[in-house]
């Protein structure tokens, strides 16, 4: 429903109706209407209430079918049962969007989802966007809009926050907004009925009064489609951070999985794969959240990954050292000296000014850090305006840890007025910075690889053979050792002609996840003494699981894995948002160690790339301990087709490649065993 004209009358309405105004004057509709007026909205207003005549020295109106000129937007503050037949009047008067500010809809159940349903069905109709339901309403500071019910009135700015959370915006707000830190929108999503965060993240893409952009979620869908927004906004001339703080970071409910990539994927992992194809930063806490998007909002993009610290205490330097290089960020020798640069305790604000004036024109500096505690010399006022100077002519990201509370407070004010990022928290600080570092790392990997092209790998139209897997293996040109596949013991060839003298056996069921535990797998078997072997496997799986029933039996030849590296490639669905490609350490002990990595499907190579790059393991592609290198590029090809594999074929919900061997670097890599789950 949601098109060109709704969103711009969601931006930038010339004409207002509230719907559900009252003689209350503290009522959620009598607040939205005094925000909209004494906020100083240049358009018209129309107060509208049945019950009603005048309000506030003006014609209310029974409905909006009564008002006598066009509407661009409904603000409809009326209880859950009667937003339907308002949403009918506001149709027929051929407005194009309705903010539902009024609860009772899927946030408190069933009763209220068949409420949800209803009001989508009307909107459908009439082809009105709907922003809400179950939200705060909408405020566009620049434009002088404050279409909600928050009591704090932001200030214009560069920072548009969008969330899903009325109470947390409206927290928010009051804390930015007294440090003078503004905001280009606010827009409260509520329950999601048709306006979500892409069709608000595609309007940003090209509102100039956006710098940068703060998103708060519980749920998000489409990760395809938030990928190529977010890529598209992060390879922009101007490019527009986008910063996530994700509510909601565990997986409850006992939902069956059905393979190793099922049981290792969840709603953490969904999430930090979206954010990182994306090129969105993450923050783990609001006021990391807040503080990244201020720094981001007050600094530049960094040209490079280096920091220079610059203190006049020792202690405070060596946390924000370690939390910059714990991040990835380098902080090197500079100009000789030690970095942390310690100007010592009895530092003057002349002595900052002076050397942050050689850190800017020195080019192995990316990104300053500063440090201020309150020494018994410590000039508070003049330090505090040494880094303002400072950041009127500078092109590097800077950022102050200003240490200290009642003794610093001055200063703080100071550095506030001249938008300078600041905490008391040499770690806080230094977080900022470092995802500023992370941002232009991700952004410039990925401006890399905007022009690049995958091939595509698909199976024939025919039914997947989900008896043999390993079918499906051998159809994407990935190596497989030599092996029958039967449905039973009785099927098994008496000669196996096609094997060598010595054959691993694998009982195949999707009960079995496990195959070592439940004694599935029997390697080193004798060619000969096949049909003896899998028949006793048979019998002892039978006594741990009664009830197991074996899909197909697989003899296959033995492969001597100790110049490999076994390693698990895999799919999982999740739900709304996509399919996962999975990548981890595999063979037995893959939901031990858990050292995985996930991403959506389609990869690009450098998605790829980074899955290997970011495994705890990665080192061992390289060659350890008198190894030879593995075969990286086999590893990248091999995921690249199981992605193209999970996009061309959506019927296939879990699969995994465990083990697929990575062989020494020009070897190549064969895989073991696949296991598959299709939903027809």
């Amino acid at each position: 429903m949601t098109n060109t004209a709704a969103l711009n009358a969601l931006f930038g309405p010339q004409s207002i109706a509230v719907v559900g105004v009252s003689r209350d004057a503290v009522s959620v509709g009598s607040t939205i209407y005094a925000n909209i007026i004494e906020n100083g909205f240049k358009g018209s207003v129309f107060p509208v209430n049945p019950f009603i005549q005048e309000f506030h020295q003006k014609v209310c109106y029974p409905s909006v079918l009564a008002i006598p000129q066009t509407i661009d937007l409904a603000v409809v503050v009326v209880p859950a049962s009667v937003v339907p037949s308002v949403l009918e009047e506001i149709g027929k008067k051929e407005i194009p969007l309705a903010i539902i500010i009024s609860s009772g809809f899927s946030e408190i159940g069933a009763e209220g989802l068949n409420r949800e349903i209803h009001i989508r069905t009307v909107a459908k109709k009439y082809k009105i966007a709907l922003l809400g339901p179950n939200c705060l309403g909408v405020i566009h500071p620049h434009e002088k809009i404050n279409a909600s019910f928050a009591r704090t009135q932001p200030i214009p700015g560069s920072i548009a926050f969008i969330s899903q959370s009325g109470a947390l915006g409206a927290a928010l707000l009051d804390i930015i907004t007294p440090k003078g830190i503004g905001l280009s929108h606010f827009i409260s999503l509520g329950n999601k009925a048709d306006i979500n965060e892409l069709n608000i993240l595609e309007y940003l893409s090209s509102d100039q009064t956006t710098s940068v952009i703060g998103l708060y979620v519980e749920q998000l869908r489409d990760a395809k489609e938030l990928i190529a927004v977010g890529k598209k906004m992060a390879t922009n001339p101007n490019p527009k951070p986008i910063v996530i703080l994700k509510g909601g970071r565990t997986k409850e409910g006992t939902e069956a999985v059905h393979s190793h990539t099922g049981s290792l994927a969840g709603i953490p992992e969904a999430y930090s794969a979206l954010f990182d194809q994306a090129c969105m930063m993450q923050a783990y806490s609001t006021q990391e959240f807040i503080n990244t998007l201020v720094c981001f909002s007050q600094n530049p993009i960094p040209s490079g990954n280096s920091c220079a610290v610059l203190t006049n205490a020792g202690g405070p330097a060596i946390l924000a050292t370690d939390t910059l290089i714990s991040s990835g960020v380098i902080v090197p020798s500079i100009l000789g000296n030690h970095n942390p640069i310690d100007l010592l305790g009895d530092a003057q604000a002349k002595e900052y000014q002076e050397m942050l004036s050689k850190l800017e024109s020195e080019e192995s500096v990316h990104s300053i850090l500063g440090i201020v505690t309150p020494q018994a010399v410590t000039k508070i006022a003049d330090t505090a305006n040494a880094f303002c100077i400072h950041k009127k002519t500078s092109k590097k990201p800077l950022a102050v840890s200003w240490m200290g509370d009642q003794i610093m407070k001055e200063g703080k004010e100071i550095l506030d007025m001249g938008h300078i990022p600041v905490s008391k928290y040499p770690e806080q600080t230094a977080v900022m910075l470092s995802n500023l570092h992370k941002y232009a790392s991700m952004r410039n990997q990925i401006s890399k690889t905007q022009s690049e092209i995958t091939q595509s790998w698909s199976l024939s139209s025919s039914p997947i053979d989900t008896m043999d897997p390993l079918s499906i293996v051998k159809s994407l040109e990935i190596p497989v050792p030599s092996y029958v596949c039967v449905k039973d013991i009785q099927s098994i060839p008496p000669s196996l002609s096609s094997l060598g003298d010595t054959i691993v056996i694998k009982l195949i069921s999707k009960q079995i996840i496990h195959k070592t535990d439940s004694g599935a797998i029997r390697v080193n078997v004798p060619k000969g003494d096949a049909e003896r072997n899998a028949a006793e496997m048979l019998e002892q799986v039978q006594k741990i699981i009664p009830s197991v029933i074996i899909d197909s039996i697989l003899l296959m030849d033995m492969v001597n894995i100790s110049e490999g590296l076994e390693c698990i490639v895999g799919i999982k669905k999740e739900a709304g948002l996509g399919t996962l490609i999975m990548l981890g350490v595999g063979g037995i002990f893959v939901e031990v160690m858990k050292d995985v990595t996930f991403r959506f499907a389609p990869l690009m190579y450098y998605d790829a790339d980074q899955m290997i790059h970011t495994l705890k393991s990665s080192a061992v592609f390289h060659g350890t301990r008198g190894k030879q290198p593995l075969d990286r590029q086999a590893l990248i090809e091999a995921l690249l087709k199981v992605s193209s594999l999970a996009i061309n074929h959506p019927e296939i919900t879990e699969l995994d490649i465990n083990p697929l061997l990575v062989k020494p670097k020009g070897q190549g890599v064969i895989a073991l065993d696949c296991r598959l789950t299709v939903t027809m």
